[in-house]
């Protein structure tokens, strides 16, 4: 089965478009099952309403924006129209997603050889000791010479699941030659990061500048998720978009700065993450990770952000959305029953009182504006301003 089939039966079939990845043939199956099994795309647009007459445009969290589970509903309220539901508000809102580079995707060893072969023999030394880990060397044009890239076990997949619920970023405090160089190696063909780089590269004199989500010109931080292996590099009014990494440090113990350097040592080996961060839990704990799970755990973490942010607001069940519905046929309109007579009156107005609740209306009494409540057409007489209790019964079915 390939992609384009069943991203064409999608499209066509619910209106919103499969993210381009490299998908597996039982992925694609099971898409393709599903959107089989959902309700189609309405032919023609449908009218519903589920706001008031003053705000007839829908609001970014308004659930109409994502109910393909309700589509058949889009044609049941057709007779409380009041404006049309468009195409590009089925779309699903994605997620920013902003990565670290160093000790987050990838570990950059600068080692005191600088020779191509010495440099060749190393990496064959490291892939000895951490076969799980791709080891790559390449060139930096300065001071920096030859450099070995560890990538973290699992990124090429992690990446990719990312992908598909939000758009890619990298954020670093290293220089951009080095930023690019790096991502060259991790993302040659530009497919997950395009040309989305913050590299600020801040010298060592300059490490208390924050990480600011201001270089980015979000409209807002609703929608944004920061994955870094560290909390307090951030502006404190952004850590609460943050995911925290486990370090990515396979080759600690051959780094000249943690041989030479007891406070980064501890830094390396332990971190102590903000309170209230979502994430591992707020006391310290390990950061050497090597083997890529974590990554899956992180993954589950942006899905479930994602399902509660931008899936789960929208998935209504039909009888709330037809309670919704009910509740624009009145609109705060106010209503009197004070003329409603006969026997059983306490039992009639009770049940008028709930159905009018339901459709939005107000019970209201002594007030000259309100809406008589009249049982027959002929108890109306020459007042306009009133309402028989058969139509209020008809507004309640949709009849009128």
């Amino acid at each position: 089965m390939e992609y384009q089939e069943v991203r064409q039966e999608i499209l066509q079939s619910h209106g919103w478009e499969l993210p381009e990845a490299e998908y597996t043939q039982d992925e694609l199956k099971e898409f393709f099952r599903l959107s089989k099994s959902l309700p189609r795309l309405p032919d023609t647009f449908c009218e519903i309403p589920l706001s008031t007459s003053q705000d007839s445009n829908p609001s970014p969290r308004d659930p109409r924006l994502l109910d393909r589970i309700y589509r058949r509903t889009l044609y049941q309220a057709k007779p409380f129209g009041s404006f049309i539901y468009n195409s590009p508000l089925l779309s699903m809102k994605p997620l920013d997603i902003i990565l670290d580079l160093d000790w987050t995707m990838i570990y950059a060893i600068h080692p005191s050889m600088q020779s191509k072969p010495l440099i060749d023999a190393e990496v064959s030394r490291l892939k000895s000791l951490h076969p799980a880990i791709n080891f790559i060397p390449f060139y930096l044009q300065g001071i920096r010479g030859y450099m070995i890239l560890a990538i973290r076990p699992n990124l090429k997949n992690f990446l990719n699941s990312l992908q598909r619920l939000g758009t890619l970023y990298v954020y670093t405090s290293a220089d951009r030659d080095y930023a690019q160089a790096v991502l060259q190696i991790i993302d040659g063909s530009t497919r997950f990061f395009g040309n989305r780089i913050i590299a600020t590269g801040l010298k060592k004199d300059e490490a208390h500048i924050e990480k600011s989500l201001d270089l980015l010109n979000f409209p807002n931080s609703e929608n944004v998720v920061i994955i870094d292996d560290q909390v307090d590099v951030w502006r404190r009014q952004d850590q609460g978009c943050i995911i925290p990494s486990m370090r990515f440090a396979p080759c600690f113990s051959e780094d000249a700065e943690y041989i030479n350097s007891k406070a980064y040592a501890d830094r390396m080996k332990t971190y102590n993450y903000c309170k209230g961060v979502f994430g591992f839990k707020d006391d310290s704990v390990p950061f050497i990770e090597n083997k890529g799970q974590q990554l899956n755990y992180i993954q589950s973490y942006v899905a479930r952000i994602h399902q509660e942010r931008f899936v789960s607001m929208y998935t209504k069940p039909t009888a709330e959305i037809n309670m919704a519905l009910r509740k624009t046929r009145f609109d705060g309109q106010k209503f009197s029953l004070e003329q409603v007579t006969g026997p059983e009156r306490e039992s009639k107005i009770a049940s008028l009182r709930a159905i009018i609740d339901m459709l939005g209306g107000m019970i209201v009494e002594g007030q000259q504006d309100a809406i008589r409540v009249v049982e027959t057409a002929e108890s109306m007489g020459f007042n306009t301003n009133c309402i028989t209790t058969k139509t209020i019964i008809d507004k309640y079915f949709g009849l009128s």
